[in-house]
């Protein structure tokens, strides 16, 4: 199993996330990476073996990024290599995806992307995504069901994600577009965490547990835009079903005044105040 973590708001993302790997170093991996985006450019450190090498390799940088999504990676497609480990880029390096599944159609995808002229380092599945993605911010498709006017970056992770075939979780970052995070799932698990003026969002809950207990789980079918200003959840058919504003100091507190653990239900709200105490701690 893969462990994914994302964040996005006013704190140093580095070492949000590798602490929210080691939390989940349980479910096993060969490889880890992070990518971050500070100052227009996209950052990319991965290293093979234990977690600590990729701390060996962050150690000493500044990188004050306040956006960036972390993986550790048990192989599938591809030895357990370097250039193998996620995140992976897309040709320009402006696009990182990191991805826990498995994308069954992904030598089609990569032959005909190829000939488009998209350049592939890796052999894993997850990076055909990426360069996808960029041939749909390139190349927009015209179609009824679009959310291309309202943010062309998460339309590009739509009709991307429509394309999959295969059962996967994703988390996605632009250099292009440095106040969004856009998390994606289909058949494998992937939490939003709700936190003030912050935004997390991880594999299992004991990677964001530490920073907050408002808990959202996307559904089957669902990909969601993270930013300072909230998180939108749409179908991939670019359906609107959820929307949750970036919580002011006063619903933090009415979070906490509701005990240590929260879960959120489905129900749609222009409120987080939704989120209600959960049966069992997570």
């Amino acid at each position: 199993m893969c462990g994914i973590v994302g964040y996005i708001g006013t704190r140093p993302a580095s070492d949000i996330l590798m602490e929210g790997l080691r939390k989940l170093e349980y479910r096993g991996y060969d490889s880890a990476g992070l990518a971050t985006v500070l100052e227009g450019a996209l950052h990319c450190v991965r290293a093979k073996g234990k977690l600590q090498n990729l701390q060996d390799k962050i150690e000493g940088l500044e990188n004050p990024a306040r956006l960036g999504i972390g993986h550790t990676r048990w192989a599938t497609h591809g030895k357990p290599e370097e250039h193998n480990a996620h995140p992976h880029t897309d040709t320009y390096r402006r696009i990182a995806v990191v991805q826990n599944g498995i994308i069954e159609n992904y030598r089609e995808l990569r032959e005909d992307l190829k000939a488009k002229g998209h350049e592939f380092r890796s052999d894993t599945d997850t990076e055909v995504i990426p360069h996808l993605i960029a041939e749909h911010l390139q190349n927009p498709l015209n179609t009824a069901a679009s959310l291309i006017e309202r943010d062309p970056f998460l339309e590009a992770v739509r009709a991307s994600v429509n394309r999959l075939t295969g059962a996967f979780a994703l988390a996605v970052i632009n250099a292009d577009f440095p106040d969004e995070l856009i998390v994606v799932r289909q058949q494998a698990p992937l939490v939003i965490g709700l936190g003030q003026g912050e935004f997390f969002c991880a594999s299992d809950t004991p990677a964001i547990v530490p920073h907050t207990r408002a808990v959202l789980p996307l559904e089957n079918g669902e990909l969601a835009r993270l930013s300072p200003l909230g998180v939108e959840v749409y179908t991939f058919g670019a359906i609107a079903s959820r929307s949750i504003p970036s919580p002011s100091t006063g619903t933090q507190s009415w979070w906490r005044s509701r005990g240590s653990s929260t879960s959120c239900s489905r129900k749609s709200t222009s409120s987080p105040e939704w989120c209600a105490p959960a049966s069992k701690p997570i």
